[in-house]
């Protein structure tokens, strides 16, 4: 059925998740109640209408995720941003735009969808048996500091001895006037790459640009020192280092 701009079909049998719990915010209410009927057989379905009470049911019910649409996804896509940084990736954004720019922080689906889709994105979660602990910012930092290990490790190990800025003696040059962004972002860059499906470099270059190049070492006036001289290592490794990070994400996700 095609409700609004949304395109809602059931389940396909065999696609049984059990009984793991999602949080529902939608403000058109036959969307909403579409999703949550077509979902009811398999998920356990809590539809609220603010981040605030999501947060209240993911500690309360240890919900598994939010599916996100209207009003935040369209209309306040920075207050959705800053709720999935808070409760960790357990948040799928429904949206009008698909580059509203959330798709470096989480799976975004862009009306009209399929339902289909929709469970390929949560049955995932069910099948790594997600239960949060009590403490849920000490459960993602563990988990997050274990991606951020493996990317250190490889990124030294593949990327550094080949870098312009190695001395011979194994130093780092530009460790001089600011740490390596490979390593002091490896977290975000981690999510840009895992929001992006492309061929094209220049698509993650323009997400990094975007996100990460604001907090790094760019100037009030948008330029940055180290991109002037050509040499800064994402632009001169990134072909290194995306397939590093889709190997890393790819294993962290089969763990």
């Amino acid at each position: 059925m095609t409700i609004g701009n949304t395109q809602i079909k059931r389940l396909q049998s065999g696609a049984r998740s059990g009984s793991m719990r999602v949080v529902v915010i939608e403000n058109n209410p036959l969307t909403a109640w579409a999703i949550a009927r077509a979902l009811a057989p398999d998920f356990e379905v809590l539809q609220r209408s603010t981040l605030v009470e999501a947060a209240t049911e993911l500690d309360r019910h240890g919900a598994a995720f939010v599916i996100c649409g209207s009003p935040f996804a369209d209309d306040a896509p920075g207050e959705l941003k800053r709720f999935a940084e808070a409760v960790g990736p357990r948040v799928i954004a429904l949206v009008s735009d698909p580059d509203c720019g959330l798709s470096a922080w989480m799976p975004v689906l862009e009306k009209p969808f399929e339902l289909n889709r929709l469970v390929e994105l949560l049955i995932p979660a069910r099948r790594s048996a997600f239960s949060p602990p009590p403490n849920e910012t000490a459960r993602r930092g563990t988990n997050m500091q274990t991606l951020a290990e493996r990317l250190d490790a490889r990124f030294k190990n593949e990327i550094c001895p080949r870098c312009i800025h190695r001395t011979a003696d194994g130093g780092c040059t530009l460790k001089e006037e600011h740490d390596c962004p490979m390593f002091n972002w490896a977290e975000k860059l981690a999510a840009v790459v895992e929001g992006i499906d492309s061929n094209r470099m220049g698509d993650y270059m323009d997400k990094i640009q975007a996100i990460i190049c604001p907090s790094c070492m760019q100037l009030a006036d948008g330029r940055c020192k180290t991109r002037d001289r050509l040499d800064c290592p994402l632009d001169l490794y990134l072909g290194l280092v995306v397939p590093i990070i889709e190997e890393e994400l790819k294993r962290g996700s089969s763990a």
